[in-house]
């Protein structure tokens, strides 16, 4: 790994959040985005032809934007796996330079779009998601180059993506005061190129690898002053790549006490990601997030009909919601350190623990147990009779639940398995909860068809059920820690 020193890797890192800020996650601005479309008439011909009023809008003109949502949302969660693909084989350079010729025809069309052509918005913002996404992916690995909070870093970048919602408040904004759309994603293509910075002066051409240390259990490392008996490792050759099959892992027993596991540091072995795809713990995490990212899809897509239904088409009181939600949302870039932190907090909380099952996946535990929990406050909030004192909680726990959802995986993914297949793994996650989030166009229509409540009774129920994978884990490590401790009296015996 090349040598970085302290001052450039504070550089590199500023430089990663700006980024991910200011194009990382524009779709998430979507309140913005939908209130300016249909004030300036997109899709408004289907009111027409009711004989309703276009500027407030009208259901047929509610479905069709929120379908625009729906299948763009899914098309930047297939995007995230075929960068991810793309990022594992060719490495950094070649993702950046693809993902910016992305996302600058994807602002080129929303420039062109007009109510006279408003099928543009279909692939203009797909095209805006998946270009945007891979600056998180490629910019996470720089959480390597830090030995310690690594993971708060990636979490921050995640903050990052929830934050670039804000750039769509600032297009609302400035459309209310006589700045065209059209003249900010032009401005926004130009500003798309200080992104080059990052991809030819700042990372590497392939990856940032993590350092032996932080690849291997620090408690296999040999240790001269005690006795130890440690097992971390049941090492199974098919389970090795090519390249690692050829190694020889030795296991000896000195003086019946300590139990030595020794390797080659400079070339660890890396796992097959089919193996990372099919763990237990990868496809439960993989369920946990498609869920809850549904129903804060399905919260996103339902904002400006729910409130419009609130206040009975007061424009006035709608837009000072959804800036009140985006602005709220700017708090993520705070929460979602926070949860990495806390993350971080139980690692080393847990690194004496005896299995590495235990140290690797009990700091998750919590953080994924709040992020259930969150979302069942939510959808039991979102079940009651909808007030204006009641719009303030609710937004706050969005905000909050948002950090969990989205800051989580990203920890785990980080620690956990290998830096080269982040970008695979958290692109599978991301297509798997983009196909899953398509449903939100389904339980928007059933919900015009009955009520907003009605919907959200029901996902009360849904989002319980991933409460199944922190408790799962919690009972693996606790069971793995147990089995680790008899290891001595076995052998003692």
């Amino acid at each position: 790994m090349a040598y970085y020193s302290r001052t450039r890797k504070f550089i590199m890192a500023v430089w990663a959040v700006v980024e991910t800020v200011l194009f990382g996650g524009l779709i998430f601005g979507w309140g913005s985005i939908v209130f300016v479309l249909k004030d300036s008439g997109v899709y408004s011909y289907l009111c027409n032809q009711d004989g309703e009023d276009s500027v407030t809008g009208c259901s047929a003109q509610d479905s069709r934007l929120s379908l625009v949502f729906a299948i763009d949302s899914a098309l930047y969660g297939v995007g995230c796996a075929v960068i991810g693909q793309i990022n594992y084989r060719y490495g950094t350079r070649v993702t950046r330079i693809i993902s910016s010729l992305i996302f600058i025809t994807g602002t080129l069309l929303m420039t062109f779009e007009s109510p006279s052509i408003p099928w543009l918005v279909f692939p203009g913002l797909a095209c805006i998601g998946i270009g945007g996404i891979p600056l998180f992916i490629t910019n996470a690995q720089i959480g390597n180059l830090f030995e310690t909070g690594g993971s708060t870093f990636v979490a921050m970048l995640s903050g990052a993506v929830s934050m670039s919602a804000i750039i769509e408040l600032i297009a609302k904004v400035a459309y209310e005061h006589g700045f065209s759309t059209q003249k900010f994603y032009l401005l926004l293509t130009g500003l798309y190129s200080m992104t080059f910075v990052s991809t030819f002066i700042f990372l590497p051409k392939d990856f940032i690898t993590k350092t032996p240390s932080t690849l291997f259990d620090k408690h296999q490392k040999k240790q001269k002053d005690e006795p130890v008996c440690i097992i971390s490792y049941v090492i199974n050759k098919d389970d090795l790549d090519d390249k690692n099959k050829a190694k020889d892992f030795h296991l000896e027993d000195m003086n019946r006490n300590k139990l030595e596991i020794e390797y080659d540091t400079e070339k660890p072995f890396l796992p097959l990601l089919k193996h990372c795809i099919l763990s237990h713990e990868y496809l439960l995490q993989v369920y946990w997030f498609s869920i809850l990212q549904l129903i804060y899809l399905y919260f996103l897509s339902s904002l400006n009909p729910w409130l419009n239904q609130i206040f009975h088409g007061d424009e006035v009181q709608v837009s000072y919601f959804t800036n009140l939600l985006l602005y709220l949302m700017m708090g993520n870039f705070i929460l979602s350190p926070i949860v990495g932190a806390l993350y971080d907090w139980f690692q080393r909380y847990y690194k004496d623990s005896s299995s590495k099952k235990r140290r690797e996946m009990m700091p998750a535990v919590i953080p994924l147990m709040c992020g259930s929990a969150l979302g069942l406050i939510l959808t039991i909030l979102m079940s009651l009779p909808a007030s204006t004192a009641t719009l303030y909680p609710i937004f706050t726990i969005v905000v909050t639940f948002r950090s969990f959802v989205y800051s989580s995986p990203a920890s785990v993914f980080s620690a956990v398995f290998p830096a080269q297949y982040f970008g695979s793994l958290f692109g599978i996650m991301i297509v798997s909860a983009g196909l899953i989030g398509l449903l939100q166009f389904a339980l928007f229509t059933w919900a015009e068809s009955t009520s907003f409540i009605r919907v959200w009774h029901c996902l009360v129920f849904l989002v319980c059920t991933t409460l199944i994978h922190p408790l799962i884990q919690w009972r693996g490590c606790r069971r793995m820690e147990e089995s680790m401790k008899k290891v001595p009296d076995l052998l003692k015996s």
